[in-house]
């Protein structure tokens, strides 16, 4: 699993439970496109999430698979692979074991784009 490889414990049974159901929430929501010039992308030039249904401005997404975590270890990680938040900081993508989650692939706001997203921790 994705918290096996990123060498964190596993859930109780009731915290797995509520992460399967976010899960298959945010797969009613969105999917993830990596093919480079897909003509459902709005960048002919870019990957990332295909919203499979209508969503509007101030729509929340909760993506179970991005984990949060403390101290200095975002410094081994891209750029674009976390987001720092004031306590820590949210891993978005760790190449060395495997992960990417859908968050990753959300307005990566690249040629000087303005970002649309707003980050935020729910806990």
């Amino acid at each position: 699993t994705n918290r096996r490889r990123r060498g964190l414990k596993p859930h109780d049974a009731e915290a797995a439970t509520e992460a399967k159901a976010r899960f298959e929430l945010l797969g009613r929501t969105v999917s993830v496109t990596r093919r480079l010039g897909d003509a459902r992308q709005s960048d002919p030039e870019g990957l990332g999430c295909l919203f499979t249904r209508a969503v509007s401005a101030g729509t929340r997404l909760v993506d179970p698979g991005v984990c949060f975590l403390t101290g200095s270890g975002y410094n081994d990680l891209d750029p674009y692979a976390y987001v720092k938040l004031d306590t820590g900081y949210l891993v978005l993508r760790d190449e060395a074991r495997n992960v990417a989650t859908t968050t990753f692939y959300v307005n990566e706001a690249r040629g000087g784009k303005a970002p649309t997203v707003a980050w935020t921790m729910l806990r």
